[in-house]
């Protein structure tokens, strides 16, 4: 039962668990096989893909769950960056930062229609400022 944590290129991983790199060539999981991963922590990888590419990251993410096996992802919900502009919470510039620093920025509830997409089913979502995560079985 393999263990991955997927981290942005060059920034360090977990010990004791597989470290898998996206860079903007892409996701290299080639060398894990489907249904080998009991469980996959992509924590704040949702940014770091192109918002047309994040249906199909999470997929590959999802084909190399076992059943009964775990993804953990989430970034920065847009919705809540909204609201906080909006309601004067949080200045444009630091919103600017924000969102141009990543790939996209998708709001929770986009992300979970992509996991139950997949046949993944939702076991938890939480929120932490500006960031979601969501942790997902197959």
């Amino acid at each position: 039962m393999k263990k991955v944590h997927v981290v942005r290129k060059g920034e360090e991983s977990i010990e004791g668990y597989e470290k898998v790199e996206i860079s903007p060539e892409g996701i290299n999981m080639a060398a894990i096989s489907p249904n080998e991963c009991s469980l996959i922590l992509a924590s704040d990888i949702v940014d770091a893909v192109p918002t047309h590419d994040v249906p199909n990251a999470l997929g590959l993410f999802a084909s190399k769950l076992r059943i009964g096996g775990s993804l953990v992802t989430g970034g920065f919900d847009i919705n809540l960056i909204s609201r906080a502009i909006v309601r004067g919470d949080l200045d444009t510039q630091s919103a600017s930062e924000m969102v141009c620093s990543q790939s996209s920025c998708l709001d929770m509830d986009t992300v979970k229609n992509i996991l139950k997409s997949l046949q993944l089913k939702i076991k938890s979502t939480t929120y932490e400022g500006f960031r979601y995560e969501i942790e997902a079985t197959r």
